[in-house]
């Protein structure tokens, strides 16, 4: 019988956001402990919904569920609900010995103390199970790898596809990686490169980054590499170890002793280069190593990193598209607000948007959403079917929030702010947006909430009684994921670039930490 530790602990940190990842942050979202996690993912297409589905029904397996906790992306994680985690976890290790860790993490996560925040947990359990213990963790695809993370960790997997819609399926690689080394079934080895670069967020299937993701999945045509995986890395935590990275898995039990298969004057000595060795290894016949490979590939990105840019619409572009002439059956125009994404640290208050939409005296568009807790009060005092004079968001620093808006609303509906996910991304996961409130603003549509939550599945609208497919527009404060859901009737996505907490693009951005290089992104105004 084999004792299995699984546990989970997530924090996207957005080092530029005022706003704290706390106990109340966690509670909020996502805050399970023990046996409570077995039932919370029950039918959910995520990371641990895969580790129990794998190993749940083991009998050799005893399954150890200590806690998994995720909260909405923010500024740091704060040091109590960090050192709660971990003495939880390596208590977990000291008492019950477990014969395997494997973990469900992000990779971007920094907390008070901790700039490594994921580093410094993997080398906590290393030092606490011993080397002969394996760990094994599944990563958001936005990781910052670091070198600490490689080095006490036995595999790490990250996610391929942004929007994240294989969260299980990743969960499920690591899963049974972990299979395989509880169980004897084969050794590994991981390469790990790090390419010291910060990208724009991209949509994995644009042609910018989908190249590189296809040139890593290339070498798993070899059947004894389990795993050859792109990070991308997530700038708006602002350490000094940001940037993409290349993460290789293969069976190391099947490789030769170095040297051994090697045909004399065919491999050169070119110590300096691995990526070189590595290809001329290749061209020979012979396997690469995990490192050869993470090489190899990260070396290759490095080298054509000048091609990964992003452009944007300005919002006046946009907002121009709004009244465009349309075919009967197409569906609405659907604009990113990527700067007040939620999932990246946005505050959801900025208010750029619909005051630009309220000035030209636009009507027919859905925004989904701002978090303003205050004003859902104030709803909820008046009442459904009152009308109210509010001050709506802009909270934040005015520089980044464009400063509260003076409104009129309609109260159109009240809702106590939950609905699962029907789409294929987290598909199952229940969300809380807190109370909610759904006003009509000059002929407008805005779902107001007490919590932030990232609006990526169409459902957020659905729930509160406003049907996406009919609007004339709809704006919506998320980056990439909600391409997945609302591209499937969308009749253009345009994605506007703007002052928030977490802009789709580096350059600007005042780094304290980060000392590397950016990428280039065209201008781009309100």
């Amino acid at each position: 019988m084999k004792t299995l530790m699984i546990a989970g602990f997530k924090h996207e940190t957005d080092s530029f956001c005022p706003v704290r990842a706390d106990m109340e942050a966690y509670q909020k979202r996502g805050f399970f402990l023990g046996k409570d996690l077995l039932t919370a993912y029950r039918g959910v297409k995520n990371e641990p919904a895969a580790f129990i589905d794998v190993f749940g029904s083991r009998e050799d397996v005893r399954l150890l569920p200590v806690l998994s906790l995720n909260a909405i992306p923010s500024g740091p994680v704060t040091g109590d609900v960090y050192e709660f985690v971990t003495e939880r976890l390596l208590r977990t290790v000291r008492d019950e010995k477990p014969d395997g860790i494997l973990l469900a993490l992000h990779g971007a996560m920094v907390a008070d103390g901790h700039d490594d925040g994921e580093g410094d947990l993997l080398e906590m359990l290393r030092a606490e199970a011993g080397d002969g213990i394996p760990i094994v963790a599944s990563l958001d695809l936005h990781a910052n790898i670091t070198p600490k993370m490689a080095v006490n960790a036995d595999a790490l997997i990250t996610y391929e596809k942004y929007p994240h819609t294989d969260m299980y399926e990743t969960g499920l690689m690591a899963a049974r990686i972990m299979e395989g080394l509880l169980f004897g079934k084969y050794k590994i080895e991981m390469g790990y490169h790090r390419i010291p670069y910060l990208n724009p967020m991209f949509p994995s299937d644009f042609p910018e980054i989908r190249q590189f993701h296809e040139l890593c999945k290339s070498y798993e045509q070899d059947p004894d590499v389990l795993s050859c995986r792109l990070a991308h890395g997530f700038y708006p935590a602002d350490i000094a170890e940001m940037g993409m990275s290349v993460i290789a898995i293969r069976k190391s039990d099947v490789l030769l002793a170095e040297g051994e298969t090697e045909v004399s004057g065919c491999v050169g000595e070119n110590k300096e280069n691995a990526a070189v060795r590595s290809e001329e290894k290749a061209n020979c016949g012979i396997q690469l190593t995990a490192q050869e490979i993470a090489d190899e590939a990260g070396t290759y990105i490095w080298k054509h990193r000048d091609q990964l840019k992003r452009e944007f619409t300005s919002l006046g572009d946009a907002l121009a598209m709004v009244d465009e002439p349309v075919c009967d059956g197409d569906g609405p125009l659907v604009i990113a607000d990527a700067s007040d994404n939620p999932g990246g640290g946005g505050l959801c208050d900025t208010t750029h948007i619909l005051r630009a939409v309220l000035e030209k005296g636009i009507s027919g568009v859905a925004f989904a959403m701002f978090c303003d807790p205050e004003n859902v009060k104030k709803c909820e005092t008046a009442g459904i079917g009152s009308t109210v004079e509010l001050m709506l968001g802009g909270m934040s620093d005015p520089a980044f929030s464009g400063g509260p808006l003076a409104v009129k609303a309609y109260v159109k509906a009240l809702t106590d702010g939950f609905y699962r996910n029907q789409d294929e991304m987290s598909k199952g996961f229940l969300n809380n947006l807190g109370h909610t409130a759904v006003l009509e603003i000059g002929g407008n549509q805005v779902v107001v909430s007490s919590n932030r939550i990232q609006p990526y599945d169409a459902e957020i609208f659905r729930h509160c009684g406003i049907m996406p497919e009919r609007q004339k527009a709809i704006v919506i404060k998320s980056a990439v994921h909600f391409r997945n859901s609302f591209g499937k009737f969308a009749r253009k996505i345009i994605d506007v670039s703007l002052p928030g907490y977490v802009v789709p693009v580096p350059d600007g951005l005042p780094f304290r930490k980060w000392k590397g290089e950016t990428a280039f992104s065209e201008g781009n105004s309100i």
